[in-house]
Protein backbone atom coordinates (compact mmCIF):
# COMPACT_ATOMS: atom_id res chain seq x y z
CA UNK A 1 0.00 0.00 0.00
CA UNK A 2 1.42 3.42 -1.21
CA UNK A 3 -1.08 5.27 1.01
CA UNK A 4 -3.83 4.98 2.86
CA UNK A 5 -6.24 7.47 3.80
CA UNK A 6 -8.55 6.80 7.44
CA UNK A 7 -11.05 8.91 7.96
CA UNK A 8 -13.36 8.82 11.70
CA UNK A 9 -17.12 10.40 12.13
CA UNK A 10 -17.55 13.36 14.58
CA UNK A 11 -21.14 14.20 15.18
CA UNK A 12 -22.04 17.20 13.15
CA UNK A 13 -22.81 19.18 16.65
CA UNK A 14 -19.55 18.25 18.21
CA UNK A 15 -17.70 21.62 16.51
CA UNK A 16 -14.49 20.61 18.10
CA UNK A 17 -10.94 20.72 15.83
CA UNK A 18 -10.47 16.91 17.35
CA UNK A 19 -12.34 14.56 18.98
CA UNK A 20 -10.03 12.48 21.25
CA UNK A 21 -12.42 9.38 20.89
CA UNK A 22 -12.78 9.38 17.25
CA UNK A 23 -8.83 9.66 17.64
CA UNK A 24 -8.10 6.52 19.70
CA UNK A 25 -10.27 4.70 17.05
CA UNK A 26 -8.43 6.15 14.20
CA UNK A 27 -4.77 5.11 15.96
CA UNK A 28 -6.41 1.86 17.01
CA UNK A 29 -7.13 0.76 13.67
CA UNK A 30 -3.52 2.35 12.17
CA UNK A 31 -2.49 -0.19 15.27
CA UNK A 32 -3.91 -2.88 13.58
CA UNK A 33 -3.12 -2.05 9.84
CA UNK A 34 0.21 -1.94 10.53
CA UNK A 35 0.46 -4.31 13.07
CA UNK A 36 2.31 -1.75 15.51
CA UNK A 37 1.04 -0.98 19.21
CA UNK A 38 1.28 2.67 19.51
CA UNK A 39 0.01 3.67 23.00
CA UNK A 40 -3.25 4.85 23.12
CA UNK A 41 -3.86 5.89 26.99
CA UNK A 42 -3.13 9.60 26.50
CA UNK A 43 -6.05 9.55 23.86
CA UNK A 44 -8.01 7.33 25.95
CA UNK A 45 -7.93 10.04 29.24
CA UNK A 46 -8.63 12.96 26.83
CA UNK A 47 -11.84 11.28 25.41
CA UNK A 48 -12.91 9.95 28.69
CA UNK A 49 -12.56 13.98 29.81
CA UNK A 50 -14.51 15.10 26.44
CA UNK A 51 -17.07 12.92 27.55
CA UNK A 52 -17.34 13.77 30.77
CA UNK A 53 -17.58 17.67 29.38
CA UNK A 54 -19.82 16.49 27.21
CA UNK A 55 -22.34 14.98 29.56
CA UNK A 56 -22.44 18.20 31.55
CA UNK A 57 -23.35 20.17 28.60
CA UNK A 58 -25.86 17.95 28.01
CA UNK A 59 -27.55 17.34 31.23
CA UNK A 60 -27.18 21.38 31.77
CA UNK A 61 -29.05 21.53 28.53
CA UNK A 62 -26.06 24.09 26.82
CA UNK A 63 -26.00 23.73 23.10
CA UNK A 64 -23.01 21.89 21.68
CA UNK A 65 -23.58 23.07 17.88
CA UNK A 66 -22.32 26.90 18.68
CA UNK A 67 -25.92 28.08 18.87
CA UNK A 68 -27.69 30.06 21.66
Amino acid sequence: IEMVSLWGHSPFYLRSEANPRMCVELVLMLNNLLGIQVDVEKLRRAAEQTDRALARLVSEGIPTDGST
